[in-house]
């Protein structure tokens, strides 16, 4: 492998000092591989990133996207980040499912509190 797909999603709804402007974006594109060995790859991006070959807890891995959010935060403001390295094509429907599920199982339960018992005399 020569190159790995490379994909990021920014919705910021709430500016903050990082995400000064209200908006989406998304970026698609291949990334050269500068060198890679038996555990990881070297990107030629700008940082030469590091990908791990095999999901790690702390690293960026091949296959897993990182997705990150902030809510009325001084510096992200309130805005989702997704970031994902591919040796594949990946659908931006695929992202979608992704982001929405990382949605739900983080903010799901807010949506479907009861707040019946403030009615209550």
């Amino acid at each position: 492998m020569d190159k790995l797909n490379y994909y990021r999603v920014e919705i910021v709804v709430k500016a903050g000092l990082v995400y000064d402007k209200v908006g989406h974006k998304f970026e698609s594109k291949e990334v050269s591989i500068l060198a890679e060995n038996k555990y990881r790859y070297c990107l030629t991006d700008d940082s030469f990133t590091t990908i791990e070959k095999k999901k790690s807890d702390y690293s960026t891995s091949l296959d897993d996207p990182s997705i990150s959010s902030s809510v009325n935060d001084s510096c992200w403001g309130t805005s989702i980040r997704y970031t994902l390295y591919s040796g594949k094509v990946v659908m931006k429907s695929t992202i979608k499912l992704q982001i929405a599920k990382y949605i739900t199982e983080k903010y799901g339960a807010f949506s479907s509190i009861d707040l019946s018992f403030l009615d209550a005399k």
